[in-house]
């Protein structure tokens, strides 16, 4: 009787343990620690200034210029076509080439005299048998170092292969390029009847003015015409 009393006492122990544990709340959670969010702020690199121009970046920087010649050790090959090929520093450091019929876009760096010439691939199209569009455009891409001769650009290529010279794009070339050396020049021999004919005259009736050259020294003067355009001069015999 006693067990079993016993056992039912126990049982009921039981119960009550486990209604009053039911009965207590669980312990407050701990709150969670916030999540770390980004930072909104960027941060800024500040680009070192730019140093300006050097005078002979503004230079190259200042004109077109067309091939003119090209010389090496062998001599000097002078260009046919010297509008048929030119190059334009631009001043965002881009390059823009003419070469004959075909057209190229590159970059450059002329700091100093020192020179890179990074040239973008290009198609070659097929010019004439004797263009010289692609040696143009190999050649420009050679240069290491350039200077200037009166008003003409030289570029020395790499590993000793020569120099282009180039002339400001608008200037006569050839045959009708005005007489280098200043604003004047001479003519210490005899030409006969002669003609000076003024290449950027502003009328017809200015563009041949006949001249006597009998053994004289005659000056040859280069004239800066109206509107800002400057004019050359070269002696032509006259026709009988």
């Amino acid at each position: 009787m006693f067990s079993r009393n016993h056992a039912i006492l126990l049982a009921g122990l039981v119960m009550v343990l486990v209604i009053v544990a039911a009965c207590v709340p669980p312990p407050p959670a701990q709150p969670a620690a916030p999540a770390s969010t980004p930072s909104t702020e960027a941060t800024v690199d500040i680009p070192a200034p730019v140093p300006p121009p050097t005078d002979e970046l503004r230079m190259l920087r200042a004109n077109s210029w067309q091939w003119i010649a090209y010389e090496d050790t062998a001599g000097r090959v002078e260009i046919k076509d010297p509008a048929s090929f030119r190059a334009t520093f631009n001043t965002d450091a881009s390059l823009a080439v003419a070469a004959d019929c075909n057209n190229a876009a590159g970059s450059y760096q002329g700091e100093g005299g020192k020179l890179t010439i990074e040239i973008e691939p290009v198609s070659l199209a097929a010019c004439a048998p004797e263009s010289r569009s692609q040696q143009f455009i190999e050649l420009l891409a050679a240069g290491v170092r350039y200077a200037f001769e009166g008003q003409n650009l030289r570029i020395d290529l790499a590993a000793d292969g020569g120099a282009m010279i180039l002339a400001p794009v608008g200037e006569p070339a050839g045959e009708d390029a005005p007489i280098a050396g200043g604003s004047m020049a001479a003519v210490p021999f005899d030409l006969g009847d002669a003609v000076l004919v003024q290449t950027g005259a502003v009328n017809e009736s200015m563009r041949e003015m006949p001249i006597r050259l009998n053994g004289l020294i005659a000056p040859l003067q280069r004239l800066r015409l109206s509107g800002g355009s400057t004019g050359g001069a070269r002696v032509r015999r006259r026709q009988h």
